[in-house]
């Protein structure tokens, strides 16, 4: 049940215009009036001139706020529209006021002197035919076909409360409906009698529940109250003046026009300070309208009830209670189901947006041809390791790989062999660790391994390991080829070294065994005996056709599982 209304920033001109000097004169003399006729001073002709004068004055001011409103600059098409006719029906319920004003001159104690002449009424008909046309023919300005659904939901729900008040009123004891004469008559009372009401009140309904609105809030409020109280007398004109409750009638009828009045000038004051406010709307995301209005069919059946029992009117009101609460209940059904669609929508645009943010934290942290940890991760890991090596006491061991004589893959091959050669030795090398290990490309045929301390025993094991294993033929497709590993290792035995530390020793470590003849690994800060072993690692390509397991014996093979702390032992 969505609701345009203007952004905050707009709505605190309202404040001001309670101490507006306009605002108040027009707000006295309304009151003024009112309480002149609702005390009854005077007699019936004294009355009826007080009523017209104050219409007239009432709506001169109409006219001039409202042709104020039109000559504003910067208002939107539709808008200016609407108050071009406004203004035109403004000075059609003028020319009406002057001219009951002359029929009470010639015929003062006349019943139309006091209800309107037909050429008054006339007039005011136009004018009012005018502007419901006007806002009748607005777009509604809703994109979607569920949001027209709610909006004509919703408006039937207001209509539908509103005829059971027109006619509640409109059917009286004693009328054709309640002793069985005249049932053509007793149909015109009852569905023709509050049809100014509802036709008015629709044009109010639509205003405020679609998307298009030519006036602001404020003024809107004014508006909807001034076609509240218009649809209020016509609809009880005829059983207040078979009572001659003239009073009360003239008084509803000021009342209705004086708010009018000000509905024109809080738009001139409103859209004079910000003209963009008419094109500045938010969607509320409910409105109470229905709801206030199934309330108040409730309220009026249960006062029918008490007051006259079932009869005539609490039957109707009862079929309007049902029809509108059966409304309120399939917008209801509408809205979960609508609510249903749209957690399910939610629901796969958070997984999109879920596995769209893994993916992206795979990238940004991972090698996007090998898919193990990139540089930036194995950086961060390594961090880690060292922080809680200080707590703890443990060792940190990092192992850089560098692959022998790689380049001529690339250049024999070219770079689609390189790739595959650089994605096999991935693997193999992941084989060599375990899982608690990190196994790291750094760039180009360059990888590096982050091992956990508890097995520093087993470092030549496992460096002796990642030799051979990369050394094995790679079967690339257009040939088998071979290359080596030179090992670089830096321990760190409490987590005193820095990253930058460990990272620079590992590397100086790489290239000293590679300098020393490649294919072979080094320890950082150990001993001759200790720090190399040869393994065979000049580049070899062997006949296409040829497969790599056929040209090895069985001990060459690298077994596809990752090593356990046990194996590591065993091997040393």
């Amino acid at each position: 049940m969505e609701q345009a209304t203007e952004s905050p920033a707009h709505t605190g001109a309202s404040p001001r215009l309670l101490r507006d000097r306009g605002l108040i004169a027009l707000g006295a003399v309304a009151l003024l009036t009112v309480g002149y006729h609702l005390a009854e001073f005077g007699g019936l002709v004294t009355q009826t001139t007080v009523c017209w004068i104050a219409m007239a004055v009432l709506h001169s001011v109409f006219l001039y706020y409202s042709t104020q409103v039109v000559a504003l600059p910067g208002q939107p098409g539709l808008a200016r529209r609407f108050w071009r006719s406004v203004q035109i029906a403004a000075g059609l319920y003028l020319a009406g006021d002057l001219i009951q004003l002359a029929a009470i001159t010639m015929h003062p104690a006349d019943r139309l002197s006091a209800t309107g002449v037909p050429l008054q009424a006339a007039a005011v008909d136009i004018g009012t035919v005018l502007v419901v046309g006007v806002l009748m023919t607005s777009p509604l300005g809703l994109g979607s076909v569920r949001e027209r659904i709610r909006f004509w939901l919703d408006t039937a729900t207001v209509m539908i409360a509103a005829a059971a008040f027109g006619w509640y009123y409109s059917i009286v004891p004693g009328s054709p409906l309640y002793d069985g004469r005249n049932e053509f008559q007793a149909l015109h009372d009852l569905f023709f009698g509050p049809v100014v009401m509802l036709v008015g009140l629709f044009v109010v309904v639509k205003v405020l529940l679609s998307g298009y609105r030519p006036f602001t809030r404020t003024a809107g409020i004014y508006l909807a109250a001034a076609a509240a109280l218009e649809g209020t007398a016509q609809t009880t004109t005829e059983s207040l003046m078979g009572d001659h409750h003239y009073t009360l009638v003239f008084a509803l009828n000021i009342a209705a026009n004086a708010l009018l009045a000000a509905t024109a000038m809080i738009q001139r004051r409103q859209v004079a300070a910000d003209p963009q406010i008419l094109t500045n709307l938010r969607k509320r995301p409910y409105s109470l309208l229905p709801y206030g209005a199934v309330a108040a069919v409730y309220v009026l059946l249960v006062v029918l009830l008490s007051d006259n029992g079932l009869d005539v009117r609490a039957w109707l009101i009862l079929g309007a209670a049902i029809a509108s609460t059966s409304l309120v209940v399939v917008r209801q059904i509408a809205a979960f189901r609508e609510n249903e669609s749209l957690l399910t929508e939610l629901d796969a645009k958070i997984r999109e947006r879920d596995e769209l943010a893994a993916a992206l934290r795979h990238q940004a942290f991972h090698d996007s041809l090998t898919g193990l940890a990139n540089r930036a991760l194995f950086t961060d890991r390594l961090d880690a390791a060292l922080a809680r090596g200080r707590r703890a006491s443990t060792s940190t061991i990092v192992m850089i790989v560098d692959l022998d004589d790689f380049k001529p893959v690339n250049d024999r091959l070219g770079h689609r062999a390189g790739d595959i050669l650089l994605k096999e030795i991935a693997a193999r090398l992941t084989e060599c660790v375990r899982e608690t290990d990190t196994i790291a490309r750094l760039g180009g045929d360059e990888f590096a391994a982050l091992l956990d301390g508890s097995i520093v025993g087993g470092i030549p094991a496992v460096a002796e390991r990642m030799v051979r294993a990369v050394s094995m033929p790679v079967d690339v497709g257009e040939a088998i080829v071979t290359v080596g590993a030179s090992v670089g290792v830096a321990v760190d035995h409490d987590g005193e070294a820095s990253t930058d530390t460990m990272m620079h020793r590992a590397d100086v470590a790489m290239y000293e065994a590679k300098h020393r003849g490649k294919g072979a690994y080094e320890i950082s800060g150990a001993t001759t005996r200790e720090r190399r072993i040869r393994a065979g690692a000049q580049l070899r390509v062997v006949a296409p056709m040829q497969s790599s397991r056929g040209q090895q014996g069985e001990d060459d093979t690298i077994p596809r599982r990752r090593w356990t702390d046990e194996k590591l032992t065993a091997d040393q």
